[in-house]
This record gives structure tokens, C-alpha cells and sequence, in this order.
């Protein structure tokens, strides 16, 4: 019987020793590099170069400060690209192109310049209508919109009473509208119908697809609702 425990507690220490080498053989993964396509993402704004600039390729590191910048080429007067119309934490503004100009995991490209402006001039892409995630009815407390292709209208929300009769104020608003994208932002344009007047505002898709968000001349974001009223 001694015999017999004194195997199996050699056959148990094998185990264990064998479980321990398997485990500390096994290759310690290094943290993730940062992702170059994110840089990326955020060269929204269509521009056009006005100067030759230099362009640098950037390849990611596994923290900001690690990023190495290295020459790439030349970026020449008239191209167009995209680039993120900020200066990025990297140092310098990101651009990205269809082609030449192409992130991928481990890079990305940049232009580092103190004259953010000088280099390019935007170029507006106006679309007919109105963004379709903006399409529908949205309301506040006392107001009521109605988003479509072609119009943007709003009434004072809810029934009013006239005697015995029932009503709702009549729409009225914008037609002929457009827009162009600018980062996350919709820029909205369209003509008053009651006096012919053009006017522009600013839309952005919230987070929540039954909120809406509006700025409307100087004045800050506010919240549009699903839902009609």
C-alpha cells in the first residue's frame, strides 16, 4: 500500500510539473499596438491643397508617445484628400485618400504644419433633400417638426380648440433643401417659403436614435424627440 501512494504522489508531482511548464512556455502576448485606421477616421473634411506640403507616414506604437513619423512624400497643389481640419494629439493633422494615402493597422499619414488653414480650401459636396436619419416626425415641449426629403416644417404642437372644433396649426417652414456633411455634423440649407429667404442650420445624430440634435444659428445643441405632436 506505501508503495502505492508513494506512485501516485510521483505520478500527481509529474502532473503539476508538467502543467507548470506548458503554462509558463506559452508566449506573453505584448499589448496591442495602437490602430492606424482610427487616426484615420477622423480625416472627414474634403479638401483641397493649395501649397505643396510634406507628408509624413506614421506608424503606431503600443502608446501615443511611441508613434514614429518618417518622410513619405509630397503632397501636391490642387490634390484633393480628406483630412481632419484638427490638429490631432500626434502633432500634426491626418489626411487620408482612396489611394495613396491609405491607413492601415499599423500607419497612418500626416501633415504637421503651424498654419492649419493656409494649406487647404474645403470643398462643400451638397446632396438634394435632407439626411435620412433625420427624416420623420421630432418634437420639443411646444414645438412639433416634420423632416422629409424635400422639406423641413414645424408647428406649435398639440389640439386647439375654436368652439366646438378641434385644429392643429398648419405646418410651415422650408423647401429646396440641401446638405453637405462636415465631420459629425449635417449642415442643412433650404429656402422659407412665407418670404423666400434662404437660411442654414446645423443637425447631428445623437447616440439614441430617438433623440435628434439642432443648432440653429448662434445658439447651442438642443434636442429634438421622436414622435409627432
Amino acid at each position: 500500500m506505501q508503495v502505492s501512494k508513494k506512485i501516485s504522489t510521483v505520478i500527481l508531482g509529474l502532473i503539476v510539473f508538467i502543467c507548470l511548464v506548458n503554462l509558463t512556455d506559452k508566449p506573453v502576448h505584448a499589448s496591442s499596438y495602437l490602430n492606424g485606421n482610427d487616426y484615420a477616421k477622423n480625416a472627414t473634411m474634403l479638401v483641397k491643397a493649395k501649397r505643396n506640403m510634406q507628408v509624413y507616414q506614421v506608424k503606431t506604437g503600443k502608446y501615443e508617445a511611441a508613434n514614429t513619423f518618417s518622410k513619405y512624400s509630397t503632397l501636391k497643389k490642387g490634390s484633393k484628400i480628406y483630412t481632419s481640419g484638427w490638429k490631432m494629439a500626434t502633432g500634426g493633422y491626418t489626411i487620408r485618400s482612396t489611394r495613396k494615402y491609405v491607413a492601415s493597422n499599423r500607419s497612418f499619414y500626416i501633415i504637421i504644419t503651424d498654419k492649419p488653414t493656409k494649406w487647404y480650401s474645403k470643398i462643400i459636396t451638397w446632396h438634394n433633400g435632407t439626411p435620412g436619419f433625420a427624416q420623420g416626425y421630432w418634437h420639443t415641449q411646444n414645438e412639433t417638426f416634420w423632416i422629409n426629403g424635400t422639406h423641413y416644417w414645424d408647428r406649435i404642437s398639440g389640439w386647439n380648440k375654436v368652439g366646438g372644433k378641434k385644429y392643429r396649426y398648419p405646418y410651415h417652414g422650408m423647401e429646396k433643401m440641401r446638405y453637405y456633411k462636415y465631420g459629425n455634423h449635417y449642415v442643412l440649407n433650404g429656402v422659407y417659403t412665407q418670404t423666400g429667404n434662404y437660411s442654414t442650420f446645423n443637425l447631428t445624430r445623437s447616440a439614441n436614435h430617438k433623440k435628434l440634435l439642432i443648432k440653429e444659428s448662434a445658439t447651442s445643441y438642443y434636442t429634438l424627440l421622436s414622435g409627432n405632436r
